[in-house]
């Protein structure tokens, strides 16, 4: 499958096209019960040939429930025919120029996961070489097999894909730890300016980034002796609170002004330069997360290391309905560099999110307690924003309430934003579940009326930027070494002893290592299970010993840091900086493009000078 040449014409952004409705199909779970199914698929009198869903006896009084909507309906669990019906129009919309989002929804123990990654113990290396050279294992789900006819595209430059987790309403990033990740709420939000060599971070008014006040006070606790803390009421701390409200009115009245000059097209300029956070561009990064790290994907192997590290990261438990309940939503951005042409000159940079949303449940039903039924409740809710966030697309108001959650901030360019969404509701036929099986088919009805505003992705020169992010990464990593020279980093207190520093950092060293060791067990479970090994309960144990032990130092370590004097966390002008540099060194290997249009040999790795080598 190679991608068309969609170069003809201008660069830049590309031509807006028609509003397109979210488009909606359904995957029926197979009931294997005593009792028979209540759902019925035909097409007979269906919208344009489209399935017909009916549901019997669906409100416990004889009637009847149709959903006539569906583009298109999914039987059994043969994922080849998942991906023929979900995947390949969403590849052929990529083929557009268009980025595209495919998000699966339904209630818990539906078969959401395995419609997007696939059964337990599927995705491994084992089981990819037993599909033959090119071929593709039979078990694995859409987002890998997207991945992998992407990889055999000759016009597919790069591949880079980054995985959060929004779990109690904080994204964390799977791809990093676990990490908690702060939200950019501004298109110019994080930027950095370098000026003669030396950066700043920009803030717009209102966003969550550090105040002009915090960086007036660090600037000046580094010329003195950093003895100012936040609240610190001195002289100097009031001259400084004063100038931060002053800038801050200033900001709030040439708003009008810098809003309409955003407005027209940026021009470049050798002494200043922008560099814009998050991993993206454009309306469709309004609203996301910075710096999350991003793996590099090139070969198959790849694939199957990447999705079976998210499986393994998600946070997830067992409950009375499903044995591996998925307790997050689960977000994987696939970044895609095409080239366009033969020559190789200009290349198009589109997105691919793939959304496994976790399960709606009932607690009655699901009989959690105490941080399960938390988390069930916090699910709920979140989904309950989306909920109102397609309530209010679809009757076309004025105001969409995409802030009120971490998950609809996410999604905002997937819903009502410039890109092509696709839907599965994923149902289960156990006639247990009607009347979850109705509501969830009702909210795909829902979905259907909003509409999107379909743009091309922009069309830019090979490496276009690059030298730009590495001047500003290089004077970003030069503040921050100033910074931290001048004790704003993070560092023992004046109450700690030499004893208890090394207890600190053997408990550190040790939790890395324990973190580690969790995550070869893991993967060498799925690679276990992709064999067929008969017995595994032993390397579970081991599993389950290493798990123990990294949350038993977690736990030393923060009451190590809660003890008073024993250690001062870095000031809010380095946690900024830090955030600032994770978020250009991501823009950097996106940039990281051969100018000769072939694939890069190898991954990408930044060095300390900013310089990106090979």
């Amino acid at each position: 499958m190679s991608l068309p040449n969609l170069s003809a014409g201008s660069g830049g952004r590309g031509d807006r096209g028609s509003k397109a409705t979210v488009e909606v199909s359904a995957r029926l779970r197979p009931w294997n019960g005593p009792e028979p199914s209540k759902i019925a698929v035909g097409v007979a009198n269906g919208r344009d040939g489209a399935s017909v869903v009916t549901i019997a006896d669906s409100d416990g009084k004889g009637s009847n429930s149709e959903f006539r909507y569906l583009a298109r309906v999914v039987l059994g669990d043969d994922q080849t025919a998942c991906f023929e019906a979900l995947g390949e129009k969403l590849l052929t919309k990529l083929k557009s120029g268009y980025s595209c989002t495919l998000l699966a929804y339904g209630q818990t123990g539906s078969g959401k996961t395995h419609t997007m990654f696939g059964p337990p113990g599927c995705l491994s290396e084992s089981e990819l070489s037993g599909a033959g050279s090119g071929g593709v294992p039979a078990r694995w789900g859409v987002f890998p097999r997207v991945a992998l006819s992407l990889l055999r595209d000759p016009d597919v430059l790069t591949i880079h894909c980054s995985a959060i987790e929004v779990y109690q309403d904080r994204a964390y990033d799977l791809m990093a730890g676990g990490a908690l990740l702060q939200m950019q709420t501004s298109r110019r939000s994080d930027a950095v300016r370098v000026v003669g060599g030396k950066a700043s971070t920009l803030h717009a008014p209102g966003s969550g980034a550090a105040s002009a006040y915090n960086v007036e006070v660090n600037r000046m606790s580094t010329a003195r002796d950093r003895s100012h803390p936040p609240s610190c009421r001195c002289g100097r701390c009031w001259a400084a609170r004063e100038k931060a409200k002053a800038e801050r009115l200033k900001a709030i009245r040439e708003a009008p002004r810098t809003a309409a000059a955003a407005a027209r097209p940026a021009k470049r300029r050798a002494s200043t330069s922008l560099v814009d956070g998050g991993c993206g561009g454009g309306e469709a990064m309004a609203m996301a997360t910075v710096g999350e790290r991003l793996e590099h994907v090139q070969e198959p192997g790849d694939v199957a290391r990447l999705a079976r590290h998210v499986e393994a990261s998600r946070t997830s438990h067992g409950h009375a309905l499903n044995a591996r309940s998925s307790r997050s939503h689960c977000l994987v951005r696939m970044h895609i560099t095409v080239r366009l042409g033969d020559h190789g000159g200009r290349v198009r940079r589109q997105q691919f999110l793939f959304v496994d949303l976790a399960g709606s449940e009932r607690v009655t039903k699901t009989q959690v307690l105490g941080q399960r039924r938390a988390e069930a409740l916090q699910i709920n809710a979140s989904l309950t924003t989306l909920g109102r966030v397609i309530q209010a697309l679809g009757e076309g108001r004025a105001h969409v309430p995409y802030r009120d959650a971490t998950l609809t901030k996410l999604l905002h360019a997937s819903f009502g934003g410039e890109s092509y969404t696709q839907v599965v509701i994923n149902v289960s036929s156990d006639p247990a579940q009607t009347e979850e099986s109705v509501c969830s088919l009702r909210f795909g009805a829902r979905m259907t009326k909003v509409k999107n505003r379909l743009q091309v992705a922009t069309t830019t020169d090979a490496g276009s930027g690059r030298a730009e992010i590495e001047q500003a990464l290089h004077a970003v990593r030069t503040r921050l070494r100033e910074l931290k020279a001048a004790g704003q980093g993070g560092r023992f207190g004046p109450n700690s002893t030499p004893s208890e520093e090394r207890t600190f950092r053997l408990n550190m060293q040790r939790h890395d290592d324990a973190n580690a060791e969790v995550s070869r067990l893991r993967n060498e479970l799925a690679e276990s299970k992709g064999r067929g090994a008969p017995n595994v309960s032993a390397l579970e144990a081991r599993i389950q010993a290493a798990e123990f032990e990294a949350s038993n130092l977690h736990h030393i370590i923060l009451r190590q840091r809660s003890i008073k004097g024993f250690w001062l966390d870095p000031s809010p002008a380095v946690i900024q900086l830090e955030r600032d540099e994770s978020s250009l060194v991501a823009r950097l290997q996106l940039a990281s493009v051969p100018v000769g249009g072939a694939r890069p040999p190898n991954r990408v790795v930044v060095t300390d000078a900013g310089h990106a080598a090979r």
